[in-house]
């Protein structure tokens, strides 16, 4: 049955991914440049967004891990799904924990993009602890902070996927270019936004 599930999810994925491909491309280079050079106004949706997807997560490993049924992928994705909403609320309505959520997230983004191939366990480990951190200076310093890890990640991330794209995805020419649109849109951010009242 377990081996079933798993081909099943496999070729779900294989049929999503071979017809969604380049709509997926497509949205993840435009929010990489939103978050780039307008994180810090999309705050509270890119906040909520950053709690769906940690709760969606969270729901996923935790039914993969534990749900038995005859239809288990339908419920790990309801499931998911219910947890990842339920996730976006929380973030959205208790701000500073949403902040929190963002910051680990987006960090934790942005030290995985830093390491190359084949090394997903330190930076995994390396980006959390970076997040945790991220999420503890926000209380203090939330403007500055919400600012450069939005214009870090999106930089980095749209980046790599479009230097992927025209393959010229060396390590160095992709650093160099995340670097570039990182410090650009930095400068764009602290230059167009005001600092936002939060709850």
């Amino acid at each position: 049955m377990f081996n079933e599930v798993q081909m099943q999810i496999a070729e779900l994925l294989q049929t999503v991914s071979e017809t969604f491909s380049n709509i997926l491309l497509g949205c993840s280079i435009v929010f990489a440049l939103l978050a780039c050079f307008f994180g810090y106004k999309l705050s509270k949706l890119i906040i909520s967004l950053s709690g769906f997807i940690l709760g969606a997560v969270i729901g996923l490993v935790v039914c993969a891990l534990y749900l038995e049924t005859d239809h288990t992928v339908v419920w790990i994705t309801v499931i998911s799904l219910i947890v990842g909403i339920l996730f976006a609320l929380l973030a959205f309505k208790l701000y500073r924990i949403g902040v929190f959520i963002f910051c680990l997230f987006f960090t934790a983004n942005t030290v995985y993009l830093l390491f190359p191939a084949g090394m997903h366990t330190p930076a995994l480990i390396l980006g959390i602890i970076a997040g945790i951190i991220a999420g503890i200076l926000s209380f203090r310093f939330l403007r500055e902070l919400m600012i450069l890890i939005t214009a870090a990640y999106g930089g980095l991330q749209a980046a790599r996927l479009l230097l992927g794209i025209w393959n010229y995805d060396t390590l160095w020419m992709y650093l160099a270019a995340g670097a570039a649109l990182a410090v650009l849109g930095a400068l764009t951010q602290f230059m167009t936004s005001k600092k936002l009242k939060h709850r």
